[in-house]
């Protein structure tokens, strides 16, 4: 089965998928466009996540039709690669199509500190969104109007201990 096939026969969006094996949402659309292929370790996850309606033999190009090994006498699985590329390609693409492609965004791979992504999905931040308007500067800003939104009350209620009482080092004459 296609995995665009079955994602929409599963009800789920591109997005959803995406975070289910851990990778962004572009970088699914690739898998299901053909554009990309996943490494083992994320075509394993598909599989497990497809419950196996989506191998991932055929998401790393490897035939699994079963076919004669003249040297061993046995079947197996053929190792030859499958066609990669779009599905619906249709022949040669013409210099001004290739030209568009060189062109067109690529995507960008961020590297984003682990807890500053599990709060941000916390507080309901689309963090692919944020990077991708300004990259991790931008995802910081938003997080940090997001913390502060959050604990505001916690906050207040600090910076008011302070006004009334000081500061630790100031009631203990540190200061």
């Amino acid at each position: 089965m296609k995995l665009k096939d079955w994602r929409k026969t599963s009800g789920l969006t591109g997005r959803d998928a995406a975070q289910r094996i851990g990778v962004a949402q572009p970088t699914w659309s690739q898998y299901e466009n053909g554009f990309r292929r996943p490494s083992p370790e994320i075509a394993a996850r598909i599989e497990a996540l497809s419950s196996g309606q989506v191998t991932a033999a055929e998401l790393l190009g490897i035939s699994g039709h079963p076919e004669r090994h003249e040297s061993a006498g046995t079947r197996g699985m053929s190792e030859s690669p499958a066609p990669f590329g779009p599905e619906d390609s249709a022949g040669p693409k013409s210099m001004a199509e290739l030209r568009a492609e060189r062109l067109a965004p690529q995507p960008v791979t961020v590297s984003v500190p682990k807890d500053l992504l599990e709060l941000s999905r916390k507080y309901g931040l689309d963090v692919e969104v944020l990077l991708a308007e300004g990259g991790l500067p931008r995802l910081r800003e938003v997080f940090k109007q997001a913390y502060m939104e959050h604990n505001r009350e916690g906050i207040e209620w600090t910076n008011e201990y302070v006004r009334k009482y000081g500061t630790l080092s100031e009631q203990l004459g540190m200061i």
